[in-house]
This record gives C-alpha cells, structure tokens and sequence, in this order.
C-alpha cells in the first residue's frame, strides 16, 4: 500500500510459524530432493488407480442416486444436502487421478447449490445437466484443458448464469 504523503511502501509484518510436532512427525524432512519424492508419490497413485476406477464408479453412483432422490422429494432440504455432499465427495476424489473435469462440474454444482435449501423445476433442470456431465465427463475422462472439455464447463458456467449452452456443447445433445 502507497503512503500519498511520502512515497513509502508500508509491508505487512510478516510472521514465520513452525510447524506442530504433530505435523512434523506426519511428513518429516529428508534430504531427498523433490523429483524423488514426486516420483514416488506418481507411482503410489498409480498403484491406487484402479482402487480410484472403483470408487469413482461408485461415487457416480451415489450421485445418480441423490439426484434421484431429489427428484421423488421434490427438491427439499434434505434432498438438497444430500445431493451436495456426493457432489462434494466427488470433486475432492476426482482431481487426484487425472479426472479434472469431473472436478471442475461438481464444483460448479456445489457453488449452485450453495445457500440453497429447496429447488424449484428449473433448478432440478440445471441440477440434471450437472448430473449428465459429470457423468460424460467420468466416461470420457475429458480434460478441462481441451475443446470438449472446455465446451462442456464453459456451457454449465452459462446455464447456472441463467444463460444456455452454446450450440454444439455435448450439453445440448450435439
């Protein structure tokens, strides 16, 4: 921030906190450089993957069946939570493993659903195309980063805005 009266730049002070005992003990210091460490921590994922493929299998599932129960309930409060939280599960499990897309739909269903406590038709509309792309995304494993997968996030951005999906979006059939 710019003093006006002297041309001085004034500077937070900063303040340094080291880390608990606890968390020292959790991941300690070694003197590995950060490529080996990284590259162990690739292959451990890698060996995780298919547990990953069940689990988002799963998880794809568990939000099928929210959206399904959302729709006998009417949209309730209840209904609503619970859709939110398999959204919630699924965006933090996805991006890990190379499904960022997933990701980045349920993150944007989560922040429309967010302060919500009952849908109307409309909304459960808007719900639906997060499901189905959620779902393609998962199938394709679309990158966020590529035309489809632009497409398809830049397209729920719209509709959530209140707009609709450009043509051509795998959103509206194309």
């Amino acid at each position: 921030m710019t003093d006006k009266t002297d041309n001085t730049t004034e500077h937070p002070e900063v303040r340094f906190i080291p880390p608990s005992y606890r968390l020292k003990a959790k991941a300690p210091l070694t003197g590995e450089d950060l490529g080996t460490v990284l590259a162990r921590a690739e292959i451990s994922l890698n060996r995780h993957h298919d547990e990953f493929l069940g689990k988002l299998k799963s998880g794809m599932a568990s939000l099928q069946q929210a959206f399904d129960a959302l729709l006998q309930a009417g949209g309730d409060e209840t209904a609503v939570k619970k859709l939110d939280d398999e959204a919630h599960d699924l965006r933090g499990l996805c991006g890990t493993f190379g499904y960022r897309t997933v990701t980045d739909v349920c993150a944007i269903l989560c922040a429309f659903l967010e302060n919500r406590t009952t849908l109307s038709a409309s909304e459960i509309e808007v719900v639906r195309l997060h499901i189905n792309a959620a779902a393609l995304a998962a199938a394709r494993q679309l990158d966020g980063s590529t035309a489809e997968g632009k497409l398809v996030l830049d397209g729920l951005r719209r509709v959530v805005a209140g707009g609709t999906p450009p043509q051509g979006t795998p959103l509206n059939g194309a």
